[in-house]
């Protein structure tokens, strides 16, 4: 894998953790409906051909998922309020946007909304530029694709 495909990767999870955290919650879900379900040996019409494998197959995406959500809780345990904040806002930004590839239009509503919560929080007026912000976005990629690979994500 490419550095460029590891900061992409990294840059999806950082940005859509809440839906990733909704979708490992309902593979939870699906793996207790598949471990309660009796196989008879028989094929059914809605059923996968081999319930062992469809759990298999579960757990491993499930496992996938705990790992990256355990490395995105983990990056954000270690920011400071600033970063943090920088952090949701740019979440919002983007999933207002729809869009996960980092485009350059979430730059000014991140900027302004910055500049607000520093000012209520600091008493001073600081709106970052887009240098400024680009710079955090690729600090906070870099930190998860470092933790990501130790923890066997990437």
């Amino acid at each position: 894998m490419t550095t460029q495909e590891e900061n992409r990767q990294a840059m999806q999870w950082l940005l859509g953790y809440h839906d990733k955290l909704e979708i490992y919650k309902n593979l939870n879900e699906q793996f207790k409906v598949l471990g309660a379900m009796e196989y008879s040996g028989m094929p059914g019409g809605t059923t996968v051909g081999n319930p062992t494998l469809s759990k298999a197959t579960t757990l491993l995406e499930i496992e996938k998922y705990k790992n990256w959500l355990m490395v995105i809780e983990l990056v954000e345990s270690m920011l400071s309020d600033k970063s943090r904040e920088f952090l949701r806002l740019w979440r919002l930004a983007e999933h207002e946007a729809k869009s996960t590839g980092g485009r350059p239009g979430w730059y000014d509503q991140v900027r302004n909304e910055y500049a607000k919560f520093f000012e209520n929080k600091y008493g001073k007026y600081f709106s970052p530029s887009n240098q400024t912000l680009k710079n955090w976005k690729s600090k906070l990629v870099e930190v998860t694709v470092r933790l990501a690979i130790r923890k066997g994500c990437l």
